[in-house]
């Protein structure tokens, strides 16, 4: 089964290149329908069962706060320069988690994972 990822306007593009497409399938909303809020974007994530991929903080604070509906989040932490460490750690994650991502929420850096349970 294909992993489905909907891949938050604040994702830098160039970490697509990272994602295994024998893994996963993903949506762009940058792409797709930009200017989306933060809850409509999590909305559509939950409607499409797609995990979503995101550099924003404010979803957690929607997640664990509001109690907003989710498939489950990855959030990404890192500073320009370690696109590709941040890039190869996704990869390695999608490769070694893949369905167990669902209901998660996820905060990658380079060095290090934290998942927890939704």
């Amino acid at each position: 089964m294909l992993l489905n990822l909907l891949i938050d306007e604040s994702v830098d593009f160039r970490l697509t290149s990272f994602l295994p497409n024998q893994l996963c399938q993903w949506t762009v909303i940058v792409t797709e329908s930009p200017g989306m809020t933060d809850l409509e974007v999590l909305n559509l994530a939950h409607s499409t069962k797609s995990i979503l991929l995101t550099e924003d903080s404010d979803f957690g604070e929607w997640v664990f706060v509001h109690k907003a509906e989710t498939s489950g989040i990855i959030f990404l932490r890192y500073r320009p320069e370690e696109i590709k460490r941040i890039g190869n750690t996704l990869r390695q994650v999608l490769h070694e988690k893949q369905d167990s991502l669902y209901k998660k929420y996820v905060v990658l850096t380079p060095d290090k994972i934290r998942i927890r349970t939704l």
